[in-house]
């Protein structure tokens, strides 16, 4: 009995073993599992700020644009409200100096009339007097050059301001820049050459040379195609990212802005062949974002997490309503073949994008 008993202990220690060690691997399994995720979701957090950084560039570029479209006479204006302030400040000042000045100049005409004619004298007796006489004549004969006249110079002010102002706005996007090639040069060291494939990441590093060529140069358009270029590489790159929708979003702001580059160039059929593309990606997305969204009802089984998925679902659907919408009158704009307009319902798509990527993030 006491033979069985040892026996039946020693299967019982052997059996505790085993469901110890079982339990210690599988821990270990999802903390590596864990592991693995997070150290996944930092590398794509890196590629997202090489991505912020690449849109910032767009936006800081186009700003150039803007200014330098705007009309002098906008300039001279801003200058004067500007000025105006100071102007009346010193207006009490500059009225008291003048009166100072105009006494004084009251004297010396009165000194010089006395010797007016002293010399009207002399001149009457002949000899010096009528030499002096002439000498006057001659003077007076010749003629002054004009001066510039006020407008004149103030647009030639307002044109020094405004080229001061966007050798600024250049010198901040070199900034920018400089901080992609740096961010770049990291990631791609530790993290591109293992995961993508080796023409995808010949590209991006062909067109971040390119850009950097174009933004030395100071060439709006092509700096604009260069970084739209970007984008689309960047968005390869998260297609790494199986399964998760930054992808589409990325290259939904791709198309929209490429909409607008071709209405730039008035090339608006490539437009129309871009808008129709956005929303082939949309279908896409919508699908990508469907799965997800059902993966995390199915994981959140609480009450209370469920109310809350609940709302954030509603929230999602309507922020990808809005976002077909947007691309419709994005679609529609490309009739009237005004680039200005293109582009106002460019900025919707991008904010309804801009919408989706944060209610998928939380």
């Amino acid at each position: 009995m006491n033979q069985i008993r040892n026996k039946m202990k020693t299967i019982g220690v052997i059996l505790l073993i085993i469901v110890i060690s079982t339990s210690l691997i599988s821990c270990k399994k999802k903390q590596k599992k864990i592991s693995n995720i997070s150290k996944e979701a930092k590398e794509f957090g890196k590629l997202k700020d090489i991505f912020k950084n690449t849109d910032k560039i767009r936006e800081q570029v186009e700003n150039i644009k803007l200014e330098s479209e705007k009309p002098i006479i906008e300039d001279i204006e801003e200058q004067e409200k500007k000025s105006n302030e100071s102007k009346q400040k010193g207006k009490k000042t500059e009225e008291s100096e003048e009166v100072g000045l105009g006494n004084s100049k009251g004297q010396g005409t009165g000194e010089g009339g006395a010797a007016g004619d002293g010399a009207g004298g002399d001149g009457a007796g002949g000899g010096p007097g009528g030499g002096d006489g002439k000498g006057a004549g001659e003077q007076g004969g010749k003629e002054k050059e004009p001066k510039k006249g006020l407008e004149d110079e103030a647009e030639e002010k307002a044109q020094r301001m405004k080229e001061k102002e966007i050798n600024t706005m250049w010198e901040k996007i070199k900034k920018t820049l400089k901080d992609i090639h740096t961010e770049w040069n990291d990631y791609e060291a530790r993290v591109a050459n293992k995961k993508y494939k080796k023409e995808d990441i010949a590209k991006f590093k062909t067109n971040l040379n390119e850009l950097t060529v174009y933004i030395e140069n100071k060439d709006i358009i092509e700096s604009l195609q260069e970084t739209n270029k970007l984008t689309l590489n960047i968005a390869k790159f998260f297609e790494a990212n199986k399964g998760k929708p930054d992808s589409d979003i990325i290259k939904l702001k791709y198309y929209a802005q490429q909409v607008y580059l071709d209405g730039l160039q008035n090339e608006w059929d490539k437009a129309k062949d871009n808008v129709d593309s956005s929303f082939d990606t949309y279908k896409k997305l919508e699908k990508k974002i469907k799965e997800v969204e059902k993966k995390k009802e199915e994981k959140e089984k609480k009450e209370d997490k469920k109310n809350k998925k609940t709302k954030k679902n509603k929230e999602m659907k309507q922020n990808m309503e809005k976002l077909k919408v947007s691309l419709d009158n994005l679609k529609k704009s490309i009739e009237k073949k005004n680039p200005e307009l293109v582009k106002i319902k460019r900025n919707i798509v991008f904010k309804n994008v801009d919408s989706i990527e944060e209610n998928e993030g939380s």
